[in-house]
């Protein structure tokens, strides 16, 4: 998208890469849904608390998967969230939050850990 807004593309590599664009946005649409799949297949932990890091997980990927796009639509200033069974996952940047169906809030901070991956963890808002 960059590279097309350099006056110095020439227009026939313009139109190439518009209908590359088009052709990789139409192959992610056929994908969404498998992923979308994958995602809802594994079961909830029966601990409260690792539920919520869980339904943390899953709308953080569903919201990623949204983004995953060339076309996405613009929020305009509200941040992105997605609901995850009764529960609301919002994406603020830095941090998200879920919301439960009860509305208890909790926020979530991914962490890395080197060579071994990646987690969520969540704690209740104040």
């Amino acid at each position: 998208m960059l590279t097309m807004r350099d006056d110095a593309v020439r227009p026939d590599r313009v139109k190439e890469m518009t209908d590359e664009l088009v052709q990789m946005d139409e192959e992610i649409a056929a994908l969404k849904p498998v992923i979308r799949t994958q995602l809802a297949a594994p079961r909830f932990e029966s601990d409260p608390g690792q539920r919520i890091e869980d339904t943390a997980t899953r709308g953080m990927l569903s919201l990623a998967l949204d983004g995953f796009s060339s076309n996405k639509t613009v929020r305009g200033f509200e941040p992105p969230s997605t609901k995850v069974g009764q529960f609301v996952v919002t994406d603020l940047g830095a941090f998200s939050t879920v919301r439960t169906p009860e509305g208890h809030m909790f926020r979530c901070f991914v962490f890395g850990v080197p060579e071994e991956g990646a987690g969520v963890k969540c704690e209740p808002a104040k």
